[in-house]
């Protein structure tokens, strides 16, 4: 039989070693952003907190490019990625994204193309072409 001493030294144990875990996880995750992103970068979680959305406007030449990728945060792991010129990116719903992008060379009669890409299916489909800002 168990005592109530050992029980206790049994559950906090095992509570050490589950929020130890945790924090390795958490470290690993912040690692492949800032590998794929840089170390400075905003994020997003899908409503169910599943699916982490991160990005970054770099500004590195005359033209901003928005980089952005998801994470599957129950296996740590970047399942897309992708990039938009003077983009936004935000959650639709659980597994899709919207998107905003100029394509080419950028002025005040370029089009903006704002599509929805289905993180799953890797499917990406436009919801309206030739809209302003």
């Amino acid at each position: 039989m168990f005592s109530i001493r050992a029980l206790i030294v049994l559950a906090t144990t095992a509570t050490l070693l589950s929020c130890g875990s945790q924090k390795s996880s958490n470290r690993n995750l912040t690692n492949s952003i800032e590998s794929t992103l840089g170390a400075e970068y905003s994020t997003e979680k899908n409503s169910s907190g599943n699916l982490l959305l991160a990005w970054k406007l770099e500004n590195n030449n005359e033209t901003p490019v928005l980089k952005y990728a998801i994470w599957d945060l129950e296996s740590d792991e970047k399942i897309y990625s992708g990039s938009a010129i003077r983009g936004k990116v935000t959650w639709i719903d659980e597994i899709n994204i919207e998107v905003y992008d100029y394509p080419g060379i950028i002025d005040e009669a370029s089009p903006l193309y704002k599509y929805k890409i289905n993180i799953r299916t890797k499917v990406k489909t436009a919801i309206h072409e030739n809209e302003k800002f």
